[in-house]
């Protein structure tokens, strides 16, 4: 969010799996490769949240949808007005996951 909380300035979105049989669960965690540069890369999950926008310092918590459910959407709401310019915030919409017959 913006200094003043009042405008989106980001999100971020984190994948999960779908086994077999319909359950979700997070990604493995998984390494930049390190064989390409010095050697002196950190040890960071790629799949873990991060911050990697300038000035952005006021990141929300994560919302995540029920337990062996996915976000197959969002909702976007936007500032007040007949042409509005900014969008205050999303909202995930959701499904239930289930083992196809």
């Amino acid at each position: 969010m913006n200094k003043d909380n009042t405008r989106l300035k980001g999100f971020q979105i984190r994948g999960r799996k779908i086994d077999e049989n319909g359950n979700v669960s997070d990604l493995p965690a998984r390494y930049p490769d390190s064989s390409s540069s010095s050697g002196l890369t950190p040890l960071v999950d790629l799949n873990a949240p991060s911050d990697q926008r300038p000035n952005c310092d006021g990141w929300k918590k994560w919302v995540e949808c029920s337990q062996n459910q996915i976000a197959t959407a969002i909702t976007a709401h936007f500032s007040a007005g007949s042409n509005p310019r900014s969008i205050t915030g999303i909202a995930l919409q959701c499904r239930a996951v289930s083992k196809g017959e």
